[in-house]
């Protein structure tokens, strides 16, 4: 049994082929999805984009046990990321994760 780590992981990916009432509907949420008011790393995540409707990133904070706890940890977040651009009821393409385990941050 390994040990309990703790990664910071970000998702990035495209919104898809919006409609124009996708894109009324998502820049009347955009204040409730600005990074600067709500783009911290947390458990259940965070989704952001910005006015453009080009992009969006998904933060979260998750803890996975070795062995295979980056490639967990990263699975779980894009899982999390899907759903909640899927809440918003839009396409998305390219999504692509990344993880940094907090530990390294110190040594």
């Amino acid at each position: 049994m390994g040990y309990m780590r703790i990664f910071r992981v970000t998702v990035r990916g495209w919104f898809h082929q919006l409609t124009d009432e996708q894109r009324e509907r998502l820049l009347a949420q955009a204040d409730a999805h600005d990074v600067v008011s709500v783009g911290a790393f947390t458990e259940a995540g965070t989704l952001t984009y910005e006015r453009s409707l080009l992009t969006f990133t998904f933060r979260a904070q998750l803890r996975a046990e070795d062995p295979g706890a980056e490639e967990a940890v990263l699975e779980r977040a894009t899982d999390m990321a899907l759903a909640a651009v899927g809440t918003l009821g839009v396409g998305h393409r390219d999504v692509r994760a990344a993880a940094h385990d907090m530990a390294s941050v110190w040594t």
